[in-house]
């Protein structure tokens, strides 16, 4: 379910294969030595004050030490063993086939995640596939190499804007010449990409076709024809990711990325997870606004096997206002019980931000050692496959071992969502009910994001498979009708996509 990922073990960092964690003995031997000290300090403590906690919270004396005692147990047990959690296990396959007519349209407008800015090396090619379509994406040289491509000075006359040096540059991947896909050898020159199959080079400012190796009369030719050119995505650089923009009517961005951490943009990246899931998009970030199912879903603690402790999970949802109306904020605060009592004084609480569609920042501040946020996003691949990821960066000082015990915390309950949201038939209209949280409001916040329904599914339909449009044409159809139904009622207030 994880992408294996190749890293650099020079620089400590960890991946994920296949749901169970490798460590790299740098952070290892440093975790080793600080568990051994919190075990003494926690033992030597809660020594003396174990009959008055005892007598506070209704714990028996030999409870609370085989608490104490499970501390650096868990710990073990949960990182440098590597056992993966309960929740860990292969997700259950997808029985049911997702009605697409019942659903959203399947790619909503906003930013979207694509790679980690760190992957994109300069001067090379990627293949990349999101949304339905098939793109490529590649970084432009450094001002130092040279090139034999025109664009500067194409550019220069025509107007177009120029490309800085080692910038991210997304374009459809299929050559307009012949159809070559320009991330299968194509070669960056430059600014410009190249395609393998005939040297074509295309410009990053806007896909103008600036040099052909065997034919410069056509170049001149072809300067004022739309149809020569490779389209290009607008894109942004941001907390250490490659964001692309969306719009089904390719309006431009009406929203730009927040700064929420000033200062937290250049820290230290500490590793990515993947995951993919077949669910519709707004599937995933809803999940926040559904405060019921976190008992039933995520009381487990997250180390298998410690039955005796428990999560007590409650939450708050707001939607943003004014420059904020594309954000929501989510708090989430868990206690913890130990053979069902209360332990008293022990809690977290966790400050979510949903920006836009697909992406989630958790801000994770510990006490003497410093902050660690984690990137989620979700991004469409196809309609009904969703790429997440969890990309984690931490101040330089904070030890390593922390930041994997949070980021493999959030997966493991991440992960116990999978198997529902993968054999889960979207509901147009729930049967919500006192005590659910806020779904309808977070479903009227998400509507946002959608373009006029028929023309939304109608321009994705154009990328999408061979087996998409058909699917993509039932859910216009019946995209047209729940808009029709939300004409007749009060503000649309019985539609609850």
């Amino acid at each position: 379910m994880f992408r294996d990922l190749n890293l650099d073990p020079r620089l400590g960092e960890f991946c994920y294969e296949r749901r169970t964690t490798t460590f790299h003995p740098s952070s290892t031997l440093f975790g080793h030595a600080f568990v051994i000290a919190l075990a003494v300090a926690i033992a030597a403590s809660a020594s003396g004050a174990v009959l008055v906690a005892s007598n506070d919270s209704g714990l028996q004396p030999w409870q609370w030490l085989l608490l104490v005692a499970s501390l650096p147990a868990a710990y073990y047990l949960f990182v440098f063993l590597s056992v993966p959690a309960a929740s860990s296990k292969p997700p259950a396959p997808t029985y049911i086939k997702h009605d697409l007519s019942k659903c959203p349209p399947p790619f909503p407008n906003g930013w979207f995640k694509v790679a980690n800015s760190r992957d994109i090396k300069a001067g090379q090619a990627y293949p990349l596939r999101v949304l339905g379509r098939d793109l490529v994406i590649y970084r432009t040289a450094p001002s130092t190499t040279p090139s034999s491509c025109s664009s500067s000075s194409t550019s220069s006359a025509s107007g177009a804007p120029s490309v800085p040096p080692c910038s991210v540059v997304i374009m459809d991947a299929f050559c307009p010449h012949l159809g070559a896909n320009l991330a299968v050898g194509g070669r960056v020159d430059g600014d410009c990409i190249r395609c393998p199959f005939h040297g074509w080079a295309f410009r990053a400012s806007d896909g103008t076709c600036v040099d052909i190796p065997y034919s410069q009369q056509s170049v001149d030719n072809l300067a004022s024809n739309a149809n020569a050119k490779a389209k290009v995505w607008q894109v942004m650089e941001w907390h250490g990711a490659v964001l692309l923009w969306h719009h089904a009517l390719n309006a431009p961005p009406a929203w730009q990325l927040p700064d929420l951490y000033p200062g937290f943009q250049h820290t230290r990246y500490d590793g990515t997870a993947e995951i993919y899931i077949n669910c519709h998009v707004q599937t995933v970030p809803e999940n926040g606004s559904d405060f019921a199912h976190f008992q039933p879903v995520h009381s487990d603690f997250i180390v298998p096997g410690f039955f005796f402790l428990k999560h007590l999970w409650s939450s708050s949802w707001e939607p943003g206002t004014g420059d904020r109306s594309h954000m929501t904020d989510l708090c989430i605060t868990t206690q913890f019980q130990f053979f069902g009592k209360l332990i008293p004084k022990v809690s977290y609480s966790a400050y979510i931000h949903q920006i836009g569609p697909g992406l989630v920042t958790l801000m994770f501040s510990i006490p003497l050692l410093g902050r660690v946020m984690v990137l989620e996003s979700v991004t469409p691949v196809a309609p009904l496959t969703q790429q997440a990821q969890h990309t984690c960066f931490a101040d330089s000082w904070v030890p390593r071992f922390v930041s994997k015990i949070i980021l493999m915390a959030l997966l493991t309950q991440f992960e116990a969502d999978v198997p529902i949201w993968s054999n889960l038939q979207h509901t147009q209209r729930p049967m919500v009910v006192k005590g659910d949280g806020p779904i309808l409001r977070f479903r009227r916040w998400y509507r946002q994001f959608y373009s006029d329904p028929a023309s939304s599914v109608s321009q994705d339909s154009s990328a999408a498979d061979t087996q998409q449009p058909a699917l993509l044409s039932a859910s216009a159809s019946a995209s047209q009708e729940v808009s029709a139904s939300a004409n007749e009622s009060k503000a649309g207030e019985d539609l609850a996509w």
